[in-house]
């Protein structure tokens, strides 16, 4: 899904096996999500989430700034491919909140540019309420080494800032651990750590407010939201 400005909201999106980003954004969405699984599949596209204001106008108005909650991005881990859980760039804003993000090769979520650094400033790009787990080849390496050339965002450290919202290393508990393209099981177990340690969602028609937990699906549910209208077809 691409999403070019506006205000569109998104509720119950799944997304899987995209060849390239799954989620992907620019030019000053300002929209809500809530509900939202991603599975990118191994060796198969890019990041799960891409996010711009606009190339070659980072400053430009209005600046992308949605607002999602319950959201999970899930990699199968596999390094034929460098694939990020998110990759905010080029002065986009946002604000991610109970979020799981699990089994990426690459790194979770890399921060891009001074121009998206200066948003938090701004008070238009923040997080809260996520729980990161199992990325890179030794599923520890949550956020990747910027020194030298590889600086790409004025000396920013991802890791040290992102870390105060984040449980890093924290198992989400999902029911099948291994993940397939053809018969995935987004759900995690009741006892879950995904049950606590959420931000409260806001108040409105829109939102869920009973939603009171970290990443897409309930834990513990028997059955998710995916069920009775979702395929996996093996071609």
């Amino acid at each position: 899904i691409e999403i070019f400005g506006g205000n569109v909201d998104l509720r119950h999106i799944l997304i899987t096996g995209a060849a390239d980003d799954s989620l992907d954004w620019d030019m000053g969405w300002t929209g809500r999500v809530q509900f939202l699984q991603i599975q990118q599949y191994a060796g198969i596209g890019d990041n799960a989430i891409e996010a711009d204001n606009r190339e070659g106008a980072y400053q430009v108005e209005p600046v992308s700034e949605p607002t999602l909650y319950n959201v999970t991005l899930l990699s199968m881990n596999s390094l034929e491919k460098y694939q990020r859980a998110m990759t905010l760039r080029r002065g986009t804003g946002g604000h991610f909140n109970n979020v799981v993000i699990a089994g990426f090769s690459g790194e979770s979520i890399d921060i891009k540019d001074r121009e998206t650094v200066a948003r938090i400033d701004e008070g238009k790009l923040s997080f809260g309420g996520l729980m990161i787990a199992n990325i890179g080849a030794d599923g520890n390496r949550f956020f990747a080494s910027e020194l030298a050339d590889q600086d790409d965002d004025g000396g920013f450290d991802e890791a040290s800032y992102i870390s105060r919202f984040a449980s890093l290393g924290v198992n989400p508990q999902f029911l099948k651990v291994t993940q397939s393209e053809s018969q995935p099981d987004f759900r995690v177990a009741a006892s879950s750590p995904a049950k606590d340690n959420a931000v409260a969602v806001p108040q409105g028609e829109f939102w869920d407010e009973a939603a009171n937990y970290r990443g897409a699906m309930r834990p513990g549910v028997s059955a998710s939201w995916t069920d009775g209208w979702t395929d996996f077809p093996v071609n």
